[in-house]
């Protein structure tokens, strides 16, 4: 009878799911995250090559470049803190 209850109850957690559905539908932001990512950098790099191109002035390209890397600061940054808000909320409702 022991043996009985004890391997019914190891089997118990089969009866109930893994994750809720606020996770799996969190879990489904994290690739926009991830992609809005990538092509705001992809959008900063494509942006400062175009005025790159055009500038032949070496302290007009020092100046460029000096705000592409501000500007890719910022994006970083968001991106991180968007991330860390993703991380938090999974734990939450992991």
């Amino acid at each position: 009878m022991v043996a009985f209850i004890l391997v019914t109850m190891s089997l118990f957690h089969v009866f109930f799911a893994p994750y809720s559905e606020k996770y799996l539908n969190h879990k489904k932001t994290y690739k926009s995250i991830i992609k809005n990512r990538d092509l705001g950098t992809i959008n900063l790099l494509e942006k400062y090559q175009k005025e790159i191109n055009t500038t032949l002035n070496r302290d007009s390209m020092v100046i460029l470049f000096d705000q592409l890397i501000i500007d890719y600061k910022a994006h970083k940054e968001l991106t991180n803190l968007q991330l860390k808000e993703y991380t938090t909320t999974k734990k939450k409702y992991i």
